[in-house]
């Protein structure tokens, strides 16, 4: 991995961590991952060594566009302390002051955020897993890419 790529690697990282700790409640933990393991052809097998203590049966399906589905859960997940929700609590922009008040700017910054993931090297194909055991909120994508494997997990627990 060159210097370029470390550096892409924790600022991606760096983010992920900000993001966590914005959401963050008093009465909810957030948990939000990107990690990367060493290509291999057995898919099933690097997610089961990757899953959260507790999960045990998962199915995976395979993403058409890796892209798009990043996309649609980094935006799900980095932005929750924007919903607005009464009951659960969130940050205000009545004004909407604050670029990522938009949903545009928001669209804008997770597009650089896939670029950057797909920069450190290309990915082939993703997959979707789905827990069928698992208690806490928890989503993970598999990217397959030339040289590693990248986990990119969200967890909500109470």
């Amino acid at each position: 991995m060159n210097q370029t790529q470390l550096e892409t690697r924790a600022e991606l990282l760096g983010y992920f961590k900000a993001f966590e700790e914005i959401n963050m409640k008093l009465n909810h933990t957030y948990s939000f991952r990107l990690s990367f393991a060493p290509p291999t052809s057995d898919i099933s097998a690097a997610v089961a060594s990757h899953l959260p203590e507790g999960a045990a049966e998962f199915n995976f399906a395979s993403v058409t566009n890796w892209r798009d589905e990043l996309s649609r859960t980094l935006i799900r997940w980095l932005f929750l302390y924007l919903i607005d929700d009464p009951t659960s609590g969130c940050l205000t922009d009545e004004d909407k002051r604050f670029a990522l008040s938009y949903d545009d700017y928001r669209q804008t910054f997770t597009d650089r955020l896939v670029t950057q993931i797909d920069s450190l090297s290309p990915v082939q194909s993703a997959y979707r897993i789905e827990f069928t055991d698992f208690g806490p909120e928890f989503h993970e994508l598999v990217l397959v890419a030339i040289e590693h494997l990248v986990f990119v997990d969200f967890e909500c627990t109470l």
